[in-house]
């Protein structure tokens, strides 16, 4: 059995995201092993968890884990893999083991932000192939069938589908890697380019496009220094073009994150913008919703 090659991972435990070591594995033989139930996990796709009322200590998980992780806590009553540290979450206080790590290798941010690391090589693009494959492959069961939506869940992870993700996928599902690059530059809604927090789509159709649609890609561009395809300099904005969107009749449209706006001038659109600029350390990083 290979030695894991991460120390730590980030799951989504009742509403935080907290570091653990378990690896969370399919087979989960300390979930089988358990005695007294005091380790369960409700589906594949969830963390498994100890319950310390439960646990008599038996070292059970211990044996059987093939990775080494739970461990008998001070006292030798219980076993333990992590506390959580969902006191500390609370209180917008790092994990103990982050806040207590001499060199910095763990790691506690939010997606957005170790993204924005991976794409300027200072963490290892292998943190974000390890993610896909022990989450977003598994919850599909590794089907190629599945293609789009694993792509799908890709983006709305990391707000784009980069380069590794893609041949990640490629040999998780088993198939050419030429087949899921095609998938993922077909279809409008995926990027291969990193797309900043807020998606502005503008609709060029010819019902638009007379109605002042290139003066609205013009007037965006002006006020965020974008041209459509690029995205701002502090990863806010990213402006985008289609052909249609389906609302001629109240056209020229404007769409940002999923909501549209109709009837747009190029007066309307730096109150706008506010909105989103004001919200924007409020808003979660949202995904196309054009499908």
């Amino acid at each position: 059995i290979p030695l894991p090659k991460y120390k730590i991972y980030l799951e989504d435990v009742q509403g935080f995201s907290v570091p653990l070591q378990c690896r969370h594995c399919e087979a989960a033989p300390c979930v089988q092993v358990c005695p007294t139930r005091a380790i369960t996990r409700k589906k594949l796709s969830e963390p498994v968890l100890i319950d310390s009322e439960l646990c008599i200590g038996c070292s059970s998980c211990i044996i059987v884990c093939p990775w080494g992780i739970p461990k008998l806590s001070r006292d030798g009553k219980v076993v333990i893999k992590c506390d959580l540290c969902l006191e500390r979450l609370q209180k917008n206080e790092e994990p103990a083991c982050v806040k207590a790590c001499p060199t910095g290798a763990l790691k506690f941010k939010s997606i957005a932000e170790l993204i924005k690391e991976v794409v300027s090589g200072r963490i290892k693009k292998d943190w974000v192939l390890a993610k896909i494959e022990n989450r977003i492959l598994r919850r599909h069961e590794y089907r190629n069938s599945s293609l789009i939506a694993i792509l799908q869940d890709i983006q709305a992870e990391y707000n784009y589908l980069p380069k590794g993700a893609l041949k990640k996928v490629a040999e998780g599902i088993d198939i050419p890697f030429s087949r899921v690059y095609s998938a993922a530059t077909f279809f409008k809604a995926f990027s291969l380019k990193p797309r900043g927090k807020h998606l502005i789509t503008v609709c060029l159709g010819t019902a638009c496009h007379v109605r002042g649609g290139p003066k609205i890609v013009e007037q965006i561009g002006r006020i965020l220094g974008v041209g459509p395809g690029d995205t701002t300099k502090d990863q806010k904005f990213t402006l985008e073009t289609v052909n249609c969107l389906g609302c001629c009749a109240i056209g020229p449209i404007m769409v940002v994150d999923g909501k549209y706006f109709g009837e747009v001038t190029p007066a309307k659109i730096d109150s706008i913008l506010k909105k989103y600029e004001d919200n924007s350390k409020k808003k979660k990083v949202l995904h196309d919703k054009r499908g």
